[in-house]
């Protein structure tokens, strides 16, 4: 067993990517610099979204349930073409700064990771790599389904007893949007989370957009593992968070 120092950090893919002009393109910098801010004196798990990868193809093809029937294999074999890049991506970034990243297939991967997974993990992070894995398909026996990797994240943090788990967004954290301000919540206990009024799914998200990222949330906060949601924009927010300082976001507790 490692030690509950393990933090799991999901890249929201909104925040690395962008469509210009019909077109996926990776925000580069940003995935850099994000990556820099990732620690080295702590084990780490990075699961990313799939942004302007895979959002506008779910709306094309009409996916947004997060399931596709069986007859959609070529759709999901071009959409995994764009997702590869994307992985490549981020795998590069993490080699770059040093965190010896190990990539896992989803083929590999389960909602909740057995025991078999889990130890594979935990020699990966024991022998200094970071295990990373990015949202896509997996296969259903009726067809496909779309694995969000909010739900990555927090499987892979219950499965490791994680001490802390991050999103990083393309936000300023948690919208009150019922004020007249929009204020950020700088905090939510998972229990008020069924009353509070004003947030709501996206209807052009598949993986349901930031009320369905605080349902997967409050699984690892209710689980007693610290729970930010972060501005991955800010410079430095990550790693602020990351270090236990002050930060633009919002805590999940229970």
């Amino acid at each position: 067993m490692i030690s509950r120092s393990t933090i799991a950090v999901k890249l929201g893919g909104s925040l690395i990517s962008r469509m210009i002009d019909g077109s996926a393109v990776l925000l580069e910098e940003r995935l850099a610099e994000l990556c820099a801010q990732l620690p080295h004196d702590r084990p780490v798990f990075v699961a990313h979204g799939t942004g302007s990868f895979g959002k506008p193809a779910a709306i094309e093809f009409g996916y947004l349930d997060c399931m596709l029937s069986d007859d959609m294999g070529r759709v999901v074999s071009h959409v995994n073409q764009l997702l590869l890049e994307l992985e490549l991506a981020v795998y590069r970034q993490l080699e770059l700064y040093g965190l010896n990243p190990f990539r896992i297939s989803l083929l590999e991967w389960s909602r909740a990771p057995n025991t078999e997974m889990t130890r594979q993990l935990e020699l990966l992070i024991m022998r200094g790599h970071t295990p990373v894995v990015g949202g896509g398909f997996v296969v259903t026996d009726t067809g496909y389904e779309v694995l969000s990797s909010d739900d990555i994240v927090v499987g892979a943090a219950l499965a490791l007893q994680a001490s802390t788990v991050v999103f990083a967004v393309n936000a300023s954290g948690v919208y009150d949007d019922t004020t007249p301000n929009h204020r950020i919540h700088e905090s939510i206990n998972v229990t008020d989370l069924v009353r509070l009024s004003g947030i709501t799914d996206m209807a052009d998200d598949c993986t349901g957009g930031i009320a369905a990222k605080l349902h997967a949330a409050a699984r690892a906060a209710s689980a007693g593992i610290k729970t930010l949601i972060v501005d991955g924009r800010s410079p430095q927010n990550l790693g602020e968070a990351l270090a236990g300082r002050p930060f633009q976001g919002t805590e999940l507790f229970s």
